[in-house]
């Protein structure tokens, strides 16, 4: 995929699992593998702050690994519910919602504003 593409892509992921289950449902889907990339996303696209908190939130999740690699390998919906009570990860998700950077608003100035990052020519 095109940088533009990614860039938008992983914001996406962030915003839609933080709102509706924080930061720590980020980190344990699939697509809290791209939290780095989520960082630069967010810088791509104009979301300093964003960025900012995201790059603390990879810092968190990275630190409690070794506590929380026991409820990924249960995998089951008790150890995520139990992973909520070992992570410091919810007062991030508080300042996510505060942020209120307007995601969305930014992401489609983005693509106006780069149109050739987001096409293929054969």
């Amino acid at each position: 995929m095109s940088k533009g593409f990614i860039a938008v892509y992983v914001t996406f992921w962030v915003e839609a699992e933080v709102n509706n289950g924080g930061f720590n449902q980020y980190f344990w889907n699939s697509s809290g593998q791209f939290g780095l990339e989520a960082i630069e996303g967010f810088r791509e696209i104009g979301a300093a702050a964003c960025a900012d908190l995201m790059s603390r939130a990879v810092a968190t999740a990275v630190a409690e690994f070794p506590e929380m690699q026991k409820h990924y390998e249960r995998g089951t919906l008790d150890a995520f519910r139990e992973s909520y009570e070992h992570t410091q990860l919810d007062e991030l998700d508080t300042e996510f919602y505060a942020l209120g950077e307007g995601l969305s608003d930014l992401r489609i100035k983005y693509i106006r504003s780069h149109p050739h990052l987001f096409y293929v020519e054969d």
